[in-house]
């Protein structure tokens, strides 16, 4: 009776494995379970030792299978969870962080309710195709590493035009030019997004053109055409390029990222007109 009563506990302790496998969380809980089942395969004869084998199987097979998956990667912050397909799997065991070129210091690694956060400082970093984290998970059957890789400059943005301002009227007769667009080809230094708020247009001896609330956000780095309306018809003997060829004035920009403004200043800037 002892032994029948033994040999039902260790059954029931084997489906009790078997059972939750396929929904098995806990990476931890997977590797004890993989260590009982192989006790327990001892204890067995026949079909229930070929039972606890093949969960063994099963178990080893998804710890296997987690992967990394990033859900926040941006510069100083870094989110994740691990995943066995869409199954969300969770580690108990701090991840082991470090960046592989030095420039950058951990400052915090905490879990959160789905995975890891991991903050970190870039401060001495530059701009190097090679900066990233690099996290480490100790599973067992699994050498678990991720590379989240991170852009320096990534909230950076500057501006400049490139070219002439070229301003060209809709319509126009021998003295006013009606309907008039202003063209400007404004080039990037980085991908970051940015925003346009207000131009404004300086000349030596006849009034500005400004224009307020501009609001135009552009992204990416290289070129991006810039065209605004004039609000006012324009004297062609003051405004037209072969009376007035050079323009001061001012660009007022700000990081979409971060709100920071900047003014981009023109000075003696070539204007070409086609009145």
């Amino acid at each position: 009776m002892a032994f029948e009563k033994i040999d039902r506990e260790l059954t029931k302790q084997l489906n009790g494995i078997l059972d939750n496998i396929e929904t098995m969380t806990s990476i931890e809980a997977m590797e004890g379970a993989i260590k009982e089942l192989d006790q327990l395969k001892e204890r067995f004869p026949g079909p229930r030792k070929d039972q606890a084998i093949t969960g063994m199987t099963q178990l080893k097979t998804r710890l296997q299978s987690i992967t990394v998956n990033p859900e926040i990667n941006k510069k100083g912050h870094i989110e994740y969870s691990l995943v066995i397909g869409d199954q969300v799997v969770i580690a108990s065991k701090k991840p082991k962080v470090m960046v592989p070129n030095k420039c950058a210091t951990i400052t915090n690694i905490e879990p959160t309710k789905t995975g890891w956060k991991i903050l970190y400082d870039p401060q001495y970093c530059f701009d190097d195709p090679d900066n990233r984290v690099n996290i480490r998970h100790s599973i067992k059957y699994n050498n678990l590493k991720h590379d989240f890789y991170f852009n320096i400059n990534e909230d950076q943005v500057k501006i400049h035009l490139n070219g002439d301002i070229l301003m060209n009227a809709g319509d126009m007769d021998s003295e006013t030019a009606r309907n008039v667009k202003i063209t400007f080809n404004i080039h990037s230094k980085y991908d970051s997004p940015f925003v346009i708020e207000r131009v404004v247009l300086k000349y030596d001896k006849i009034s500005p053109i400004s224009f307020n609330n501009v609001n135009k956000t552009f992204e990416g780095k290289g070129d991006h055409e810039l065209v605004l309306e004039v609000d006012k018809d324009l004297a062609i003997s003051e405004y037209s390029s072969n009376a007035t060829p050079l323009v001061n004035g001012m660009i007022y920009y700000k990081s979409k990222a971060t709100g920071e403004k900047f003014t981009e200043k023109l000075y003696k800037h070539t204007i070409t007109t086609n009145f």
